[in-house]
């Protein structure tokens, strides 16, 4: 399912983010707050996908689908940056292995701020929060966790960055909008500045100008919707219809310089010539004529 494939995602994040404490150990608190983060945000999809496939809840989770998949495309969004990000890791320069993570970092750092005006653990938060809630109105059919984090008139002791499930609701359809019009804009950016669409295919920039297509291209119709008859062939029989043979190719022209080449057809005329030369000659000649005897004659 979707959401045990983005619980899996967020373990292979934290694993990723590990890889950080070592050589930047002056942000370890702010790395292994993320790793918190991104586990528990893996252990509530697996709560959230199993509230899900029980039978019990099948009414209340159609009601709240849209719901689940708009957090669960927003993380989707958030996780795919922070791998486009991790790809810097991999730049070769002349820095060392500690200046390099750290670069990266600062770049993970100041892309989230950009989004969302807060850094990644606070959206990865957010998130949980959402996906607690929506676990708890699944299983309960209310809001009921909803109740500790909304501020009233009287708790001021509460934090200030606790929301209720519209609050919490609210700032994922904004984030997510923010995500989608941005993928938007860089796949316009990309399809205006491909090429490729308006180069010519390879067998077409191999073809001599002029040169018309193949013979098996199928002939034009006429008006009307009638197809134009194929080319009649001067030896071809009466009643023979070319229209059940559109492919017939056309009779051979007749070459009207001599050539090098001696067919069939001229091999037996230059025959006949020269029969037509000597035959006469020789059986009008005379020749001794031998006499048969009769019966009877000695």
């Amino acid at each position: 399912m979707a959401l045990i494939a983005a619980a899996e995602e967020a373990q292979d994040i934290a694993a990723a983010f590990n890889q950080f404490l070592d050589p930047v150990p002056e942000i370890s608190i702010h790395v292994t707050a993320l790793i918190s983060e991104c586990y528990a945000i893996s252990s509530a999809l697996r709560e959230l996908s199993t509230a899900v496939e029980d039978p019990r809840y099948y009414r209340d989770y159609e009601l709240l689908r849209p719901d689940i998949a708009t957090v669960r495309d927003s993380l989707n969004y958030t996780f795919q940056d922070v791998r486009r990000l991790f790809g810097g890791l991999g730049r070769t320069s002349n820095t060392s292995r500690s200046t390099l993570y750290y670069q990266v970092w600062r770049e993970l750092d100041e892309h989230f701020y950009q989004e969302s005006n807060a850094p990644l653990c606070k959206r990865l938060e957010c998130i949980r929060l959402f996906l607690a809630e929506l676990t708890c109105v699944l299983k309960d059919g209310s809001a009921s966790a909803s109740r500790l984090f909304e501020q009233s008139a009287d708790s001021s002791s509460q934090p200030a960055d606790r929301y209720s499930f519209s609050q919490l609701h609210g700032r994922i359809e904004v984030l997510l909008d923010k995500q989608e019009a941005r993928l938007a804009t860089t796949l316009n950016n990309l399809s205006l500045g491909d090429t490729c669409a308006n180069r010519q295919r390879s067998f077409e920039r191999r073809r001599p100008p002029g040169l018309c297509t193949l013979a098996t291209d199928p002939p034009p119709p006429l008006h009307g919707g009638a197809r134009r008859p194929g080319p009649m062939s001067p030896q071809s029989p009466p009643g023979f219809d070319h229209d059940y043979y559109p492919w017939a190719p056309p009779a051979p022209e007749v070459p009207t310089s001599p050539t090098t080449t001696t067919t069939f057809s001229t091999q037996s005329s230059s025959a006949s010539a020269s029969l037509d030369h000597w035959l006469p000659r020789v059986f009008g000649q005379s020749r001794p004529t031998t006499s048969f005897r009769q019966s009877g004659e000695v």
